[in-house]
């Protein structure tokens, strides 16, 4: 009985001991910031994972095959990840195009193709030519310029850009990209690169309670 008793008590030492490490190896303030302001989750009781981007900023481009890497082969299957443009000045335009190409049913492949162009091929008109996006989304959705000004102007896109600026204003972050972990914990790039930002968003998730 002692011996079992002892087993028990080392064990929940050892379980104590590796969790304790756990959250010493990712650190509030250093890793990760809570926010002020909880945003509210997409669905309710779910876990998820929220990034804020631009088309127009360099360091979502970079990081945009990562996060499609890290959903295909990594995100658990009970969390859910969205994309939210964040708004203001020149990220209002690119924005509307995401919002504009979600109405079209385009995804992932889009995005790599605007990133692209933008960053790539350096081909800014698309950040801010409503003409030369309209022909770029009604290429890629095979649908007439009409369609694509038809969804442009929707009330499904005024919405969802209402909702982002909402969003987007009450976490207080001020810079992209960033992921928000259960509407709560804001993670950014380190110098450690994608792999341990994806560490940290994956220790939040297991660790936190809805």
């Amino acid at each position: 009985m002692k011996k079992f008793l002892l087993s028990v008590a080392l064990f929940a030492v050892t379980l104590f001991s590796q969790n304790a490490m756990a959250q010493m190896k990712y650190l509030q303030g250093r890793d990760y910031q809570v926010l002020k302001n909880p945003l509210p989750l997409q669905k309710s009781g779910q876990k998820e994972v929220l990034e804020f981007f631009s088309y127009s900023c360099p360091h979502c481009s970079d990081l945009n095959p990562e996060l499609v890497k890290w959903e295909k082969e990594r995100k658990p299957k009970d969390v859910a990840f969205y994309q939210m443009p964040a708004l203001g000045g020149s990220w209002t335009f690119v924005g509307r195009v995401k919002f504009t190409a979600d109405k079209l049913g385009l995804g992932e492949d889009f995005d790599k193709t605007y990133f692209d162009l933008i960053h790539k091929e350096r081909q800014r008109k698309y950040m801010g030519d409503e003409d030369a996006a309209f022909d770029l989304l009604a290429e890629k959705a095979n649908v007439s310029t009409d369609e694509v000004k038809k969804a442009w102007n929707s009330l499904w896109v005024k919405n969802q850009m209402q909702k982002s600026n909402k969003l987007w204003l009450q976490s207080g972050v001020t810079g992209v990209p960033v992921l928000i972990v259960n509407g709560k914990y804001e993670v950014n790039m380190t110098s450690g690169g994608a792999e341990r930002l994806f560490d940290v968003v994956e220790f939040l998730l297991a660790t936190d309670q809805l």
